[in-house]
C-alpha cells in the first residue's frame, strides 16, 4: 500500500505544479492529464474538465440498503453516429531536420519555402517600367503580360558572385598554365595541387579546361604568344602545340583531383568528358615532326596520359559512385568494337581498357572480341603510323591480362627467355588458341614478337581460367 500511495502522491504533486502554473486554486482533470503525460504514463480517458460528470442515484431494492450513485452515460443514436462526418485527429507537433541549402542551391523539399512569392515580386518589379523606358517605347506589364507568363513559373537561379581577387587569380592561373614559361607552369600546377582556397574557383577552372580541350580538338585557338613575345605556333607548329596544350590540361585536372581540400564530386560529370575526348578522339596529329618530347609530346603519350588520369579518377571516386566505372567501361568497349570507329579512337579505347585493369581488358578483348573486330578493318596499310600506334595499344591491353614477368638474373651465356617457334608443334597449337581470341595479326605482332614462350603459356592459362568471368561481364556491360 505504501508504494501505491507514494506513486499516487507523486502524480498528484506533479498535477499541483500545473495548477500553480495556471494560477488556479482548484486542481482540474486537465492538470492530472498533463502530469501523467510528463511522467510518461498513459492518461486517463473519459474524464475532462469540459464535460462535468453527472451522477445518477440508483433506487435500492430494499429499504435497509444504502443508495448507490453511478455515472450516467449519454445515449448515442447509432443512425446519427453513422451519418456524422468523421473528425480526423491532427498529428502531434514533431521536429525534423532538413537541408536549407546544399552547395548554395536550395533543394525542392516541402519544408523549404517556394519561389512563387519571389517570382511574383520580380514580375511586379519588371512590370513597373521607368519613365525613361516608357519614353523609349518599352512595353509595360499590361502589354507584355503574355510574354512574362512563362517566366513567372520558372525557378529563380542562384547567382554566384566571384570576388575580384579570385577573378584576377583565375586569369593569372590560366595564363600561366598555357604560357611557354616552364617555371610559371610548374608554379601554377603546384598551386592547383596544394592551395586550400580554390573551392570557389573550382567550377570556373573545370569549365575553362573543358572549353580549352574542345577548342584544341577543333583546331581553334591553338596558338598563343609566349612571355618573350614569340609565337609558340611558329616555333613548334600547330599540331605540336595542340598536343602540348592537351597534356597541360590533363596535368591541371590531375592537380585538382590531388588537392585534398577540394570537394570535386559534384563536378565529375564535367571532368570526365575532357578526359574521354582526349583519349577517344580520332586524331591528335602526326608524330613525325616532333623535335622535343617536353614541348611536343607524341600522340601516344597524350593518350597514355589520359588513360592514366581516367584510371586515377575511377580509383578515387569509383567506390563512391558504382555506376561511374560501368558507364566508362561501356564507352570504352563501344569505342574499341563499334563499327566505323577511327584507328585513333580504337587505340585510345585499348589504352583506357588497359589502364582500368585486367577485368576491363578481359571484357573487351575476350568477351567482346575487340582485337578480332579491329583486325578485319586494318586492310593493307601495314607499317603505317596509325597501325603501329594501334599495335602498341593492343600490346598494353594484352599485357593487362597477364603481365610479362621480370626476367630473373641468368648465368653468362644462358638465354633468359625462350622465343616462340611457329614451326614447333606445341608452339603452333598455342598460337592457334591465342588467335581465336586476338586474331592472327595481333597474335603475330604481339605474342610472337614478345619472344617469351613462358609468358605466352601463362597468358593462355590466365584467359582460360577467367574466361567465364570475362564473358559474363561483357554481356552485362554491353546492355
Amino acid at each position: 500500500m505504501s508504494n501505491t500511495v507514494s506513486t499516487k502522491l507523486l502524480r498528484y504533486k506533479e498535477a499541483v505544479r500545473f495548477t500553480r502554473h495556471g494560477r488556479r486554486s482548484t486542481i482540474s482533470p486537465a492538470d492530472i492529464d498533463q502530469a501523467l503525460r510528463v511522467l510518461n504514463i498513459e492518461p486517463l480517458y473519459g474524464h475532462s474538465s469540459a464535460n462535468t460528470p453527472t451522477f445518477r442515484r440508483a433506487v435500492p431494492q430494499h429499504t435497509l440498503s444504502q443508495s448507490v450513485y453511478f455515472l450516467e452515460d449519454e445515449e448515442i443514436d447509432f443512425d446519427k453516429a453513422l451519418r456524422e462526418e468523421v473528425i480526423t485527429v491532427p498529428p502531434p507537433v514533431r521536429y525534423a531536420a532538413h537541408w536549407l541549402a546544399i552547395e548554395g542551391i536550395q533543394p525542392l523539399v516541402p519544408e523549404n519555402p517556394t519561389t512563387s512569392a519571389e517570382t511574383k515580386s520580380t514580375g511586379a518589379t519588371q512590370g513597373s517600367s521607368s519613365p525613361k523606358a516608357r519614353k523609349q517605347g518599352v512595353p509595360t506589364s499590361a502589354t507584355n503580360s503574355g510574354a512574362t507568363a512563362p517566366t513567372a513559373s520558372a525557378a529563380t537561379l542562384v547567382k554566384h558572385v566571384l570576388p575580384r581577387e579570385l577573378q584576377l587569380y583565375h586569369d593569372r592561373l590560366s595564363s600561366a598554365l598555357i604560357s611557354g614559361n616552364e617555371r610559371k607552369r610548374t608554379a601554377a600546377l603546384s598551386s592547383l595541387r596544394a592551395d586550400a582556397g580554390l573551392q570557389a574557383l573550382l567550377p570556373y577552372l573545370i569549365r575553362w579546361i573543358g572549353e580549352t580541350v574542345v577548342r584544341v580538338l577543333k583546331g581553334e585557338g591553338a596558338s598563343h604568344v609566349g612571355d618573350d613575345g614569340s609565337d609558340d605556333e611558329a616555333m613548334f607548329g600547330s599540331d605540336e602545340l595542340d598536343r602540348a596544350k592537351l597534356d597541360i590540361m590533363l596535368d591541371a585536372l590531375k592537380a585538382l583531383l590531388d588537392n585534398k581540400t577540394l570537394f570535386v564530386e559534384p563536378y565529375l560529370h564535367q571532368i570526365m568528358p575532357p578526359v574521354l575526348s582526349i583519349l577517344l578522339t580520332a586524331s591528335l596529329g602526326s608524330n613525325a615532326s616532333f623535335s622535343s618530347f617536353d614541348a611536343n609530346p607524341p600522340s601516344r603519350h597524350v593518350r597514355m596520359h589520359a588513360a592514366s588520369l581516367l584510371s586515377h579518377v575511377l580509383n578515387l571516386h569509383g567506390p563512391t559512385y558504382p555506376s561511374l566505372g560501368a558507364r566508362v567501361l561501356k564507352t570504352l568497349i563501344l569505342g574499341a568494337t563499334g563499327p566505323g570507329r577511327q584507328r585513333g579512337t580504337r587505340e585510345g579505347a585499348l589504352r583506357g581498357l588497359a589502364a582500368l585493369g585486367r577485368v576491363a581488358a578481359g571484357r573487351a578483348l575476350i568477351g567482346a572480341h575487340a582485337l578480332k573486330t579491329i583486325e578485319g578493318e586494318i586492310g593493307t596499310e601495314l607499317g603505317s603510323e596509325s597501325i603501329e600506334d594501334l599495335v602498341q595499344g593492343a600490346t598494353v591491353a594484352i599485357h593487362a591480362l597477364h603481365p610479362i614477368p621480370t626476367p630473373a638474373p641468368q648465368l653468362w651465356g644462358e638465354p633468359q627467355t625462350r622465343p616462340l617457334e611457329p614451326s614447333s608443334e606445341e608452339d603452333r597449337i598455342l598460337l592457334d588458341k591465342l588467335s581465336e581470341y586476338f586474331g592472327q595479326f595481333f597474335t603475330m605482332r604481339v605474342i610472337v614478337e614478345a619472344a617469351h614462350a613462358q609468358w605466352a603459356h601463362g597468358l593462355l592459362e590466365a584467359i582460360e581460367s577467367s574466361k567465364a568471368e570475362y564473358l559474363a561481364d561483357a554481356a552485362a556491360s554491353t546492355k
